[in-house]
């Protein structure tokens, strides 16, 4: 079970009045009818919904006791090589998944097969190693907002370590990160934390 008291963005002594007071505020945030029809924010707000329910169920009946502890154990912070093409912005996520796909079918390495591909150069995989070693931070891999929209669902721990790397080197908090790549919907994040949807935590 995914930590429900993180999915609320709550502590667990949190009294049962500011339980149903969260709770109430985020359905009525995350209502599909604050959104426009047939747009992935819907899909997005009633994934987020129904984690939020799970969550609330869970807690009020008292079945929180088989939580998941990697949920607060954070991210893995060693970069994977895909990852960190990604993060750089020297390929798609599209290039990314053709790239896996191709690899699936070879004994080669993910590096050799981008440069098959041509997306990258020898020169470039060469940098991406060396960076794979040297970009590593504990606070990336516990940063709250990632692991609150992970145990919602919302993104994948692929996405939530881009989005990290790429928050540090811009100074960008990951919100406006996850925003920026439309790899999540303004209108979602800031419906799940509020005036504080843009700002780190």
């Amino acid at each position: 079970m995914k930590d429900p008291f993180l999915v609320l963005g709550l502590a667990q002594d949190t009294s049962t009045n500011k339980l149903d007071e969260t709770f109430r505020k985020l359905s009525t945030r995350l209502s599909s009818s604050n959104f426009q029809e047939n747009s992935r924010s819907v899909e997005q707000a009633n994934k987020a919904l129904a984690a939020c329910k799970e969550a609330y169920d869970a807690i009020t009946s008292g079945s929180t006791a088989q939580i998941t502890t990697s949920d607060k154990e954070g991210l893995s912070a060693r970069l994977r090589l895909g990852q960190l093409c990604l993060a750089t912005h020297m390929i798609s996520l599209e290039q990314l998944q053709e790239a896996v796909e191709a690899q699936a079918n070879s004994d080669k390495q993910l590096g050799e097969i981008l440069q098959d591909l041509h997306f990258i150069s020898q020169h470039e995989l060469d940098g991406l190693l060396i960076g794979q070693d040297l970009i590593v931070g504990d606070e990336e891999v516990k940063d709250p907002q990632a692991l609150r929209l992970l145990a919602m669902g919302l993104i994948t721990e692929e996405l939530a370590v881009i989005g990290l790397l790429d928050a540090r080197l811009t100074g960008e908090s990951l919100v406006n990160v996850l925003n920026r790549r439309d790899w999540l919907s303004k209108d979602i994040t800031d419906a799940i934390f509020g005036d504080t949807a843009g700002s780190a935590l």
